[in-house]
């Protein structure tokens, strides 16, 4: 259809593809991944007046679905790393889409719920979805930080299941990773009781998977926050 609107209004036609991680979700909402990505190739490949940007917030699912071989889309395009977003870009933000709605928030709240989502995109967005999801149920128009607090929870408790993936995705990386992850999340000291050179293996892995990042020399964080709570407060065999 895009390539047909193009072709009858005399115009490029550009496609934009937000979350499209989701076509790669466990629950396979659109059918099975690899089959709907290899038809849309085929599509796109012959659409000559049309181009396609794709967007999404989970980096290593995105990185997963264009950079392996055996992907469809392997090859289709390239990456673009976008600039990240400031607290100062969040506060504006989140507040004008809740007022949006008709819906106001404490400087001190919007304060707190910028902290709990520490600038990851997906997190913060879902915590401000959660938060204003329960200004509904309580039938309030103002925002409280124990409201924000609350919003975290559920936002945390509706994403255990994709922890849980992510946690699986650890545990395959390398024999070592998940015990360095929760290393990493709970601060501790990373090579205590194993080899060094098994600890270095371990933690290239979790970087090649997406896991963590290098904040500094033999420093790392897992920078989702709902992660590392996962990763800080459960217990895994």
């Amino acid at each position: 259809m895009p390539q047909r609107v193009a072709i009858a209004d005399k115009k490029h036609c550009i496609v934009f593809f937000d979350e499209f991680q989701e076509l790669a979700s466990p629950r396979h909402p659109y059918g099975d991944p690899d089959q709907i990505t290899k038809q849309m190739r085929a599509i796109f490949q012959g659409s000559s007046e049309v181009s396609y940007l794709f967007a999404g917030s989970i980096e290593h699912v995105m990185r997963d679905l264009f950079a392996p071989e055996h992907r469809a889309f392997s090859g289709f395009g390239s990456f673009q790393q976008l600039r990240a977003i400031t607290p100062a870009d969040w506060t504006a933000g989140l507040r004008e889409r809740f007022a949006a709605d008709g819906v106001s928030i404490f400087d001190a709240a919007l304060e707190h719920l910028v902290e709990l989502g520490e600038l990851h995109p997906r997190v913060t967005m879902l915590i401000a979805q959660k938060t204003h999801y329960l200004s509904i149920v309580f039938d309030t128009r103002e925002i409280t930080t124990d409201l924000v607090t609350q919003g975290y929870q559920l936002a945390y408790q509706g994403d255990v299941a994709l922890l849980d993936q992510m946690i699986e995705r650890i545990r395959d990386a390398h024999k070592f990773g998940l015990r360095l992850a929760r290393r990493i999340a709970r601060g501790q000291t990373l090579t205590s009781g194993m080899h060094a050179g098994q600890a270095d293996r371990a933690i290239k892995k979790l970087l090649e998977a997406g896991m963590i990042e290098q904040i500094a020399r033999g420093r790392y964080r897992i920078f989702n926050p709902l992660l590392r709570h996962h990763l800080s407060e459960q217990e895994w065999g």
